[in-house]
């Protein structure tokens, strides 16, 4: 129980100094915001499995006072770190910590998720440390929004409690699964930007045209007209390009391994081949 001579005391920063990802940070934050009295379990977990290259654009999903962010900033000095939160006092003090730390490249502002995060922008990396109290709903939008917001391989990391891991595990995998169901729906598929009759980039033409050029039958996946597929494929298959070709649901590899087969006169064999074992 506080007596009132106790509050002016209670009012004053509470002031950490913390090492995260190999960097000490000098953190200042106040009671009312999440786990102001010392780096929480979550973010401790959380940092045993992120790290950023130099030049990566990274998202804080409900940063707080900033610790996941700011060290995150030091890692990637050459990129970016947005920071967002709904809690403006929680934003105000990611701000001034990362003043205090004389760390430039990290801002914070308010959204709540992805309401106010520029659409325009693909991130490298995006990290959260989901709250206990969100609901299954929100986590829903979140993680979708998150699938649309990343860039060609990127990757999310969150943290949560253990009643809604199974939830996300399920989420995750849903995206795996349809990848998987179109690789198994035909012989031959190729996952393009575009259509064979319609490709946006050269790579893309270049191979959907040398696949059309045997006459054997193929089917297409147009990775810009599913985000979810565009941002998931490249850790599916661990191939981190377009276009992606399949055969009987192995991955053969790109373009450039599709005209090298056609130089060497056995794309069509191999085709033929697959349709084969497909109909077999």
């Amino acid at each position: 129980m506080f007596e009132r001579k106790d509050i002016s005391k209670l009012k004053k920063d509470i002031i950490l100094d913390v090492e995260l990802l190999g960097t000490k940070l000098n953190l200042h934050t106040r009671w009312g915001v999440f786990s102001p009295r010392s780096i929480d379990d979550g973010t401790l977990l959380l940092m045993k499995y992120i790290s950023a290259d130099e030049g990566d654009v990274c998202l804080d999903l409900g940063c707080g006072y900033g610790p996941i962010g700011l060290a995150l900033a030091r890692q990637c000095h050459k990129g970016q770190v947005h920071m967002v939160d709904k809690d403006f006092i929680a934003v105000e003090l990611a701000n001034e910590n990362a003043k205090r730390n004389g760390i430039v490249n990290a801002k914070a502002y308010l959204s709540d998720a992805f309401t106010h995060v520029p659409s325009e922008i693909k991130f490298s990396q995006i990290i959260s440390n989901i709250p206990a109290k969100v609901g299954r709903e929100q986590l829903s939008i979140i993680l979708y929004d998150a699938f649309d917001a990343l860039e060609s391989g990127g990757k999310i990391t969150v943290v949560t409690i253990n009643g809604l891991k199974d939830f996300i595990k399920s989420n995750f995998k849903s995206v795996f699964e349809k990848i998987q169901k179109q690789v198994d729906s035909a012989a031959i598929v190729i996952y393009m930007k575009g259509t064979p009759q319609f490709p946006q980039c050269g790579f893309s033409a270049r191979a959907s045209q040398t696949l059309a050029s045997t006459g054997v039958e193929f089917a297409y996946v147009n990775v810009f007209e599913d985000q979810e597929v565009f941002q998931s494929l490249p850790d599916f298959a661990d191939w981190p390009t377009f276009p992606q070709i399949y055969f009987n649901s192995e991955l053969v590899g790109g373009g450039d391994i599709i005209i090298e087969m056609a130089e060497q006169d056995t794309l069509k064999d191999a085709m033929q081949e697959a349709v084969e074992k497909f109909n077999s």
